[in-house]
């Protein structure tokens, strides 16, 4: 079975109707026969891009509770790879959650 790391962009476009990838990713995860994964710090950034309504982020938080998504713990141990993969990218856009991805990525 496949298993792909999910960000989250495609996670705010499944909640948002009206991110212009909204009906793109519904097509996708509708025809996707693998498990979908992701890291809390991911949850945490779509959460706040969904601020704009506590029904949406509710909606969201239900789905992973019924196994939408596997998600991946970060451990206090983590943190100095997570230190080293911040200062190896520094030159490009990425962010705790981008790097929490990288880590469950190895």
């Amino acid at each position: 079975m496949l298993r792909t790391l999910i960000d989250a962009g495609p996670l705010i476009a499944l909640f948002d109707r009206d991110d212009k990838f909204h009906f793109e990713i519904k097509k996708f995860l509708k025809s996707y026969e693998g498990s979908l994964a992701t890291t809390w710090p991911v949850i945490t950034e779509v959460l706040h891009m969904l601020d704009f309504n506590v029904k949406t982020q509710i909606d969201f938080l239900k789905w992973i509770s019924i196994g939408a998504l596997e998600v991946k713990s970060i451990n206090l141990e983590d943190v100095s790879r997570i230190i080293e993969l911040s200062k190896k990218y520094a030159d490009i856009p990425m962010d705790f959650a981008d790097a929490s991805l990288i880590l469950v990525s190895d």
